[in-house]
């Protein structure tokens, strides 16, 4: 089966850092316009920052960009987010929302807002924007709320150790779709993650979708899980749209 590659290059260190990013709205199918975010730099704790704005910052009378600041360890997270304001803590777990007051002059002229996430779905990256209304959607897992993405068992290839499926993608966004995957078995009315027998790792390519909007993935979780005990199980995959900061798991249930 041939696929396109894409090869992921984000804005990054780089240009928010030395030369600063110009950074572009996307505009969906109805005109509403999206802010657009970038990943800029992870942390020593593997949490990320994501930027939708060039933010400066000043060393030493020097305005250098943030993103080359915490790279060259000039400042840390926690020092940053220290430096700003608190506007609330949200009912998620902890994620905490903070806003630059420009009055500060330490990043630039421009007033924004800060989400750091920690909430009960388990993100902690961190999100910069102009609004905060951009940054409320950005701690909590989306699941299965992309209309027109679908995926399928295909007919006779499931088996306690593996499947193929089949992703039909009818959302005409520029949808991105890798390897990787987890499982989660029903327990009750609850979905419980498996636990894999060793770390989970995936190549970090992304493929595009074939002409009739669809894509195939062999799946095979023997090496992670071994074989499959009777049960009822879903697959979970995730996508993601360059820019937007998000990623979208879907799912599709089996039994065993």
């Amino acid at each position: 089966m041939k696929h396109q590659l894409w090869i992921l290059f984000f804005c990054g260190v780089l240009l928010l850092g030395v030369t600063g990013c110009e950074f572009s709205s996307k505009k969906e199918e109805e005109g509403e316009e999206k802010v657009t975010f970038f990943y800029t730099h992870t942390f020593d704790d593997e949490r990320h920052i994501l930027f939708s704005l060039d933010v400066p910052y000043l060393v030493n009378g020097e305005e250098v960009g943030l993103g080359t600041a915490f790279m060259n360890y000039q400042i840390t997270l926690d020092d940053f987010l220290e430096s700003l304001v608190l506007e609330d803590t949200l009912k998620d777990g902890g994620s905490k929302l903070y806003r630059y007051d420009s009055k500060n002059q330490t990043y630039g002229k421009n007033s924004f807002y800060v989400i750091a996430c920690d909430s009960l779905d388990d993100f902690h990256d961190v999100f910069v924007a102009s609004k905060k209304e951009d940054l409320m959607d950005k701690c909590s897992i989306h699941i299965d709320d992309l209309p027109g993405v679908t995926m399928e068992i295909e007919e006779g290839t499931l088996s306690p150790s593996g499947a193929t499926v089949l992703i039909t993608d009818a959302s005409f966004r520029d949808n991105v779709y890798g390897n990787s995957f987890f499982i989660e078995k029903k327990v009750g009315e609850d979905w419980i993650k498996l636990e894999p027998k060793k770390e989970m790792i995936f190549t970090d390519i992304g493929y595009s979708l074939e002409e009739d909007h669809t894509i195939e993935f062999e799946i095979s979780w023997e090496d992670l899980y071994g074989q499959l005990p009777s049960g009822t199980y879903r697959i979970v995959k995730d996508t993601s749209y360059e820019g937007e900061g998000i990623t979208h798991y879907f799912t599709v249930e089996f039994e065993i």
